[in-house]
């Protein structure tokens, strides 16, 4: 890890956001006065390449994150794909507007550079946390690639016939 504070454990592999929250958590802890963002490298089995990165040191209620700076290390240590968290000091790990809009931007970009963005979890106290993946956020790779199940298809027709379509 890049910061001197990284004290959590990386797991042999991230199967699932509880996973990831996990990995994150011990950071957010150690994070209770401002928002930090980091990113987890995975290879093709989701096996952590590094421990987490720290990407941007925020302020209490904002971090700043470009697109360059989160995708420049999973680019020079070879990642197949990424997952994104950053901690609310107010402990509330409900998504903000800016969150969800990082969270589009980030996919898209890691779209054209073949990076997957796997999740974004937004990390809050006392063990609590919102995956966006879980939510269903059609910008983490995990839900968009169930889509190509033939039950995932049907089921994605007969709701998009339900809204009119």
């Amino acid at each position: 890890c890049t910061c001197s504070d990284c004290t959590a454990p990386t797991p042999e592999s991230v199967q699932s956001a509880a996973d990831a929250a996990r990995v994150f958590a011990p950071l957010a802890k150690l994070s209770k006065d401002r928002e930090r963002f980091w990113i987890l490298l995975l290879d093709v089995k989701n096996r952590p390449i590094k421990r987490p990165i720290l990407i941007s040191l925020g302020s209490l209620t904002a971090s700043l994150v470009h697109p360059r700076e989160v995708f420049r290390p999973a680019v020079r240590f070879g990642a197949n794909a990424i997952i994104l968290a950053h901690n609310h000091p107010s402990g509330d790990p409900t998504p903000s507007d800016e969150d969800r809009a990082l969270t589009k931007r980030l996919a898209e970009a890691g779209d054209l550079l073949g990076i997957k963005v796997l999740d974004h979890v937004v990390i809050g106290s006392h063990a609590h946390w919102h995956s966006f993946a879980e939510a269903g956020d059609p910008h983490c790779y995990q839900k968009r690639a169930s889509a190509t199940t033939p039950n995932a298809r049907r089921r994605a027709h007969a709701q998009g016939l339900a809204r009119g379509r």
